[in-house]
């Protein structure tokens, strides 16, 4: 494992494995459309944050099988775990203690579903960590896409209904019951539902066209042969 920062992002990720990954968007995409999406915002995300100055990249993959998959896709440069536990909250648990034992004196755990996510969003996660003990970044669904902390905090990711619209709030009444001090970041859309990649194309198109973007989107080209080529 290389290390070069003392913060640690790590990037929550399923194998490119067709009818695996965001089946929640079908039958309005095809399945090799919503993989295709998948591997764009993934692909995107690892770009973004891949030799930054600020943090260094974890990938956490699921199954513990793709090993060499993840390798093949996103290359031989990053720094490649196997998720381990029974349900999500093991998972991120174990992620974030891993990194945690490595040594990083900061760590933050993102999913590989938010494409709006730049990096002012994760200098500001890591500097809130400096004041508060528990980053959090709200989705419109009620889950988070980010959680941040400097210590292991086991707390908050047991007896949570994952995958509802109670995750924020549940993990909220665990912070405060625990007497952490918590701090949320600007609300994002993970993008799970099609209506959140209709929402997702015009946003990306907006941008586009005022030239915003410092590389060249694959979600944005994705989403363009799905819209433009009907």
């Amino acid at each position: 494992m290389s290390k070069k920062n003392n913060h640690a992002l790590i990037l929550f990720v399923k194998a490119p494995r067709i009818g695996t990954v965001k089946t929640r968007l079908q039958p309005e995409l095809t399945r090799d459309q919503s993989l295709l999406l998948y591997q764009a915002m993934v692909e995107d995300t690892v770009r973004q944050f891949s030799g930054v100055g600020f943090c260094d990249l974890k990938i956490f993959f699921h199954p513990a099988d793709a090993y060499e998959e993840m390798k093949t896709w996103l290359g031989n440069q990053l720094d490649y775990f196997p998720q381990q536990g029974n349900d999500l909250g093991e998972r991120m648990y174990h992620a974030i203690a891993e990194m945690l034992n490595q040594k990083y004196d900061k760590v933050a755990l993102v999913g590989s579903d938010i494409p709006t996510l730049d990096a002012a969003t994760m200098v500001r996660a890591f500097a809130s960590m400096d004041n508060y003990d528990v980053v959090l970044g709200p989705c419109n669904d009620g889950g988070y896409y980010l959680i941040g902390m400097k210590l292991p905090q086991p707390e908050l990711f047991k007896g949570i209904t994952w995958s509802t619209n109670l995750v924020l709030q549940q993990t909220i009444h665990r912070a405060r019951s625990a007497g952490l001090e918590i701090v949320q970041l600007e609300k994002k859309s993970d993008i799970d539902t099609y209506q959140e990649v209709e929402e997702l194309w015009n946003y990306l198109k907006k941008r586009t066209m005022k030239g915003i973007f410092s590389f060249k989107s694959k979600t944005y080209e994705a989403l363009k042969t799905f819209f433009e080529t009907r």
